[in-house]
Parts: structure tokens; sequence; C-alpha cells
């Protein structure tokens, strides 16, 4: 009887596991979670770090030509909802990346891995309900942009966490995954003219961030890393000038 007990419990809890909410569902709660926080804006400032091949052409972009790295100062901003700017400078440079309303543009020499960051982070995490639905239905227009099937849901994982995959099975496919505990956008990956993107964002919850926004945001093209944007401090309230975007 005991015995029959222990397999009828590991049964019922690799059922548990397998289980697997649908898409909408999960867009849903990800959009509750940032409604939850209540930003309006938020300024995050810390360090760039560009690499090889990301790093010649951050270097040519702010003057501080370079092989296999490019160290910069980096500061991030939104302005809930639907605006975004990244700004990475050294001494001898300054490129920034905006994502506004939908549409992006660059002010100074424009850098890839910068453009391609601001254009995931606007809309998967500057986002706030105005009516009913209208968040998930922005975030849904966005990943069917992109290519990704948002009726389609599985499991994975990220970093020794379990996500939800949104979006066709295959290593080639676009998608989107969310971490299954906290529902906060883990990583997205999918294809544009110049190539295959992944965007990563890691330690949300940190001591620096909060949930308010992960500490790292990568960068890769195909398999090759080209920037890492790491989070040194953070302002909820910050004031934004809307000539910012």
């Amino acid at each position: 009887m005991r015995r029959a007990l222990c397999v009828a419990a590991l049964l019922l809890s690799a059922a548990a596991l397998a289980y697997v909410i649908p898409a909408f569902s999960i867009l849903r709660r990800m959009v509750e979670r940032r409604d939850g926080l209540r930003l309006s804006g938020l300024r995050i400032s810390g360090t760039a770090t560009f690499m090889d091949p990301g790093a010649r052409e951050a270097g040519t972009a702010l003057g501080t030509p370079a092989d296999r790295e490019v160290q910069a100062d980096m500061a991030i901003f939104l302005k809930i909802p639907g605006r975004c700017r990244i700004d990475v400078s050294t001494p001898k440079g300054r490129s920034s990346s905006v994502f506004a309303q939908g549409k992006r543009r660059a002010e100074g020499a424009e850098i890839a891995s910068v453009s391609q960051a601001v254009t995931q982070i606007c809309p998967l995490l500057a986002l706030r309900s105005v009516g009913e639905g209208d968040a998930r239905s922005g975030v849904e227009t966005h990943l069917r942009a992109l290519g990704i099937d948002d009726r389609q849901s599985s499991l994975g994982r990220f970093d020794g966490r379990i996500v939800y995959i949104i979006g066709k099975t295959g290593p080639d496919q676009p998608q989107l995954w969310v971490y299954k505990d906290a529902f906060s956008p883990a990583r997205i990956l999918y294809k544009d003219r110049d190539g295959r993107w992944d965007v990563r964002f890691r330690d949300f919850g940190s001591a620096v961030t909060g949930d308010w926004f992960p500490r790292i945001v990568e960068v890769a093209r195909g398999e090759e890393p080209l920037a890492r944007f790491t989070a040194l401090s953070a302002d909820a309230r910050p004031q934004l000038a809307d000539n910012l975007f």
C-alpha cells in the first residue's frame, strides 16, 4: 500500500510538472506582473560590454577602436508605456537607440546590438494596461511581427529554472521564453534581415533592480555574443523629458 501511494504521488507530481498553461494565459500573467509594479518610469545606470565581433562595431561608433572588447557607460530609460532609450558612451563617443510607440531610431552611429536590445526591452517591459487586455494584445502583436506563434506553449529550462516557451518547438524557431515562477520574460529568439537574434533577460529580483528590470541583458547574433548590459543602479522615479524619446 505504501509503495502504491508513493507511485501515485510521483505520477501526480509528474503530471503537474508536465501541465502547460495556454500561451494567452502566460502572456496575461506576464502583463499583470508588470502592471502590478505600478511603474511610470525607470532609469537604469550601469555598464555595457561589447564582445568580438560586436566590439568592432561599437568601437567604431564610440570612437574607441578595439578588436576583442569595448567597455562603455550605459543608461536605459523607460517612460511607460511604450517609450524607451539606451545610451552608451565612452570619453570619445556616444550612441543612442530609441524605441517609441513601435518605431526605432538611432542618434549617432547605430550599434546593432543596442538597437536589438531596446527593440525587445520596450514591448516586453515598458508596458501598462489602459483597458482590459490591451497590453497583452500589444505583446501578441509584437510577437507575431517577429514570427512567433503565440498559440503554442511548452516547457523548457533557462539558467537552471523552468520556463514557458511560447512559439513552435525547434532550435531555430522564433520563441519567447517566460520564467515559470515569476512570469517575467527570460529570452526572445527571432530572425530579421541581419540574422538570428537572441536577447536574454537575467537576474530579475536582484538587490540592484528588484523586479523592475533584469540586472543583466545580453544580446547574441547566431551563436556569437555581441553585448552585455549590466545594471549597477536603478531609479523608479526619474524625471524624464519627452524629448528623450
